[in-house]
């Protein structure tokens, strides 16, 4: 017997052959009509939008990252940069600019005659190339200085003395034990002369000169007499007493030491 629907004339009923009823007679089953069922076309695509909507991952955000000039660890490094090579040329433009001058070898007396050995070159900025003696030039080689100078002190111009055109070289006798042993040229000495007989031995000594130039110190010791010869620089009217205390008695040189030098003048 085959199984047939019976279209039902109550709204809300629906009749159907209930194949599962032991007595084989049909049923009807009483409730409310299910719902009508969308066409194929809609239900598929309503079930794609939800799926979608279920399963779709979250839209991704787009971050920007900025170019590598805009990044603050590349303006910094160029910023170092830039203030590297702005402080190396300075440096080496500043290196530049400076200009060699005289400056003395050792601690030099007043009215000492410059020699070559008693100057070095030093390096000065260009724009304190006026106040010094430039060493370009040696025209100051033979001339004498007007103040003492310390070692290492730049030759200021105002330094420069004339020469030797008002003074005199006189070479005297000294025994070794009557002068400084490191006694050298631009030294300044006092000249004492001792009573040289044994008669008048324990008369007093004198000053014959003070603050006398020296010009050059032998190197050795005459064998004959004992003695070292020192060349003092004096002015043309003291180089009488000079040579007078040299014959009449012994002398001794005293050094003028270069702060008693500064305080004097």
């Amino acid at each position: 017997m085959s199984d047939l629907w019976t279209v039902s004339l109550i709204p809300g009923v629906a009749i159907a052959d209930d194949s599962r009823s032991k007595h084989g007679i049909r049923g009807v089953t009483m409730g409310a009509a299910a719902p009508a069922r969308p066409s194929g076309g809609a239900r598929n695509q309503d079930e794609f939008v939800e799926g979608n909507s279920q399963h779709r991952s979250p839209q991704a955000r787009r971050q920007r990252i900025p170019k590598a000039w805009q990044q603050p660890k590349f303006l910094a490094g160029t910023a170092l940069v830039v203030v590297s090579v702005v402080i190396g040329a300075s440096l080496v433009g500043s290196a530049d600019q400076r200009v060699l001058v005289w400056s003395t070898a050792r601690d030099l007396s007043p009215g000492t005659v410059l020699e070559r050995a008693d100057l070095v070159v030093s390096p000065v900025q260009a724009e304190q190339v006026d106040l010094y003696v430039g060493a370009d030039s040696e025209d100051l080689i033979g001339r004498s200085l007007m103040r003492p100078m310390a070692a290492n002190e730049l030759v200021p111009v105002s330094a420069i003395g004339a020469g030797r055109e008002n003074s005199r070289l006189i070479t005297v006798p000294v025994e070794p034990i009557h002068a400084p042993t490191d006694l050298a040229h631009g030294d300044l000495v006092d000249v004492y002369v001792s009573p040289r007989d044994a008669a008048t031995a324990g008369g007093a000594s004198r000053m014959a000169l003070s603050a006398v130039t020296v010009a050059e110190v032998a190197p050795d010791v005459d064998s004959a007499t004992g003695e070292i010869a020192v060349v003092l620089e004096v002015g043309a009217e003291q180089a009488g007493e000079v040579v007078g205390a040299s014959r009449s008695g012994v002398l001794d040189l005293v050094r003028v030491p270069t702060s008693s030098q500064r305080s004097s003048r």
